[in-house]
């Protein structure tokens, strides 16, 4: 999961000890597909749950590697990931 970097960071203690997530969240602009082309490993990019779950089986049931990055947005994680902390 690609949230661009420690989106994390402001949900676990240290976001409730009041310490600023900026100095733990790490942003960063890395091609995935790059690193899976020099490895020459398969590589699929997704930006939505419906791209994700459209997957077939075929997508997985081939031997080898495969990367498969899911784009989120950072501050739409944040607010999922709390809603399901305020539910325990």
């Amino acid at each position: 999961m690609n949230n661009h970097g420690g989106e994390i960071f402001r949900i676990v203690q240290t976001a409730k000890a009041g310490t600023p997530p900026e100095w733990f969240t790490t942003p960063q602009e890395f091609d995935l597909s790059a690193l899976a082309k020099s490895f020459r490993i398969s590589f699929l990019r997704v930006h939505d749950l419906a791209s994700l779950e459209g997957l077939s089986h075929e997508a997985f049931s081939e031997g080898g590697v495969r990367m498969i990055e899911v784009l989120v947005d950072g501050e739409e994680n944040l607010r999922l990931r709390k809603s399901f902390s305020e539910r325990e």
